[in-house]
């Protein structure tokens, strides 16, 4: 058979057999399948690693202070290699009420004075010179919602550059010094402070929530003394910083040998949650592996008794059955491409929509989906070789039989 008669053939028996359809949506739905557990897969092991790597909570050690010491060991840690910063835990994050109380917003915004990298200013001062100034993130949003992606307005979110060089008035009840034991009224005090923002720095890049802007420590612990009172026997542990993920046990031995007792990590993954999403994974991908070989035999099952009788003329005008194995094969491939590509159509399609409705609320906090052509490649070649090993062995098996067995 001449290679375009081979073509030729292989076009006509695409088209006229209505029961390719059945295949056709098999692989689609298949591909669909995979393709989703793939994206799924790769898009939360992304998100992991830049979540670690990023967010500087993860690679913080609280440690106890040193209480036998005056200074509780600050005076030792600037001795530690391999630490960005460190700071008291007392003032690590205060969450306080601003100007921006209405209907858009409940107004509370979050300052934080550890793990501050200038390196994600993205414009403004990128050190802080002076007391009360606060650098805000690109996309402001001054509401505690801020921790629930999905509550998150669009339309509200504040443009930070409108923000620059203006102050932000907060508001907080702390302990009144000067009250009369006398006169209970007199024992709080409703503080007001503003807070000048100097700088913008991307979120998105440390993964913090849209309401967290960054203060120096003194600031901190102004509005801290002044919010919850100074405690001077009260003490808090140390927030110690590493440079680096690598590096935490390394710092850990360092801050062990000069006496310090290191309670744990600030933020730490569930890896046997982790583990057990993989697995659940693995699984989907085998279940939908199986459920495409059965429905695909059963389809090769009900076609090939279909076509018996041509297959059986076939043989009586003497072609091989290599001949029409190879064509039954180029007529699978043919659909197998057809319908990936669809498939591909279909998914990209829906990825997009999905990426800019629900999962664009991830975006917020630096979370990006992305559609890779690792997945295509991936999904279409366990697409292809399982479809092509049944073709395969299914065919060879049949055409074993003799030619009265095939008619009969």
């Amino acid at each position: 058979m001449k290679i375009s008669d081979y073509f030729k053939t292989i076009f006509k028996l695409f088209y006229r057999d209505k029961s390719n359809i059945f295949n056709f949506l098999l692989i689609i739905i298949s591909s669909l399948c995979l393709l989703a557990v793939f994206i799924f897969g790769d898009n939360l092991k992304d998100y992991i690693d830049q979540m670690v790597n990023s967010n500087f909570d993860f690679r913080t050690l609280v440690v106890a202070p040193i209480l036998e010491k005056d200074d509780l060991g600050f005076s030792d840690l600037k001795k530690v290699d391999n630490i960005d910063e460190f700071y008291s835990d007392k003032y690590s994050s205060l969450t306080i009420s601003s100007e921006y109380v209405g209907d858009k917003y409940d107004g509370y915004i979050t300052l934080l004075s550890g793990g501050y990298n200038p390196n994600y200013v993205v414009d403004g001062q990128k050190e802080f010179k002076n007391n009360y100034e606060i650098i805000c993130p690109t996309e402001f949003y001054p509401d505690s919602n801020s921790y629930d992606l999905f509550k998150i307005k669009k339309s509200n979110i504040i443009n930070g550059k409108s923000l620059l060089g203006k102050e932000i008035t907060v508001n907080y009840f702390g302990p009144n010094p000067d009250s009369n034991d006398d006169d209970l009224l007199s024992e709080y005090k409703d503080y007001e402070d503003k807070l000048k923002v100097v700088g913008l720095y991307d979120n998105r890049k440390v993964m913090n929530k849209n309401n967290y802007c960054y203060t120096s420590y003194e600031t901190m612990k102004e509005i801290a003394d002044k919010k919850f009172g100074s405690e001077e026997d009260n003490y808090s542990a140390w927030n110690v910083v590493v440079n680096k993920i690598d590096n935490i046990s390394i710092v850990q031995e360092q801050l062990e040998k000069l006496g310090f007792s290191v309670v744990d990590i600030r933020t730490q993954l569930d890896d046997s949650t982790i583990s057990n999403i993989n697995k659940t994974l693995n699984i989907l991908r085998y279940i939908i592996i199986l459920i495409l070989i059965v429905f695909l035999v059963f389809i090769l099952k009900k076609k090939i008794n279909k076509d018996k009788n041509i297959l059986g003329i076939f043989r009586n005008l003497g072609y091989k059955s290599s001949t029409i194995n190879l064509l039954y094969l180029g007529t699978s491939i043919l659909n197998i491409i057809t319908s990936y590509i669809v498939s591909i159509i279909i998914s990209f399609l829906l990825f997009v929509i999905l990426k800019n409705t629900i999962f664009y609320s991830f975006s917020y906090i630096g979370f990006e989906c992305t559609y890779s052509y690792r997945y295509i490649l991936s999904v279409f070649s366990i697409i292809f070789s399982v479809n092509f090993l049944c073709n395969v062995v299914y065919l060879l098996i049949f055409l074993k039989k003799s030619l009265i067995s095939i008619i009969r």
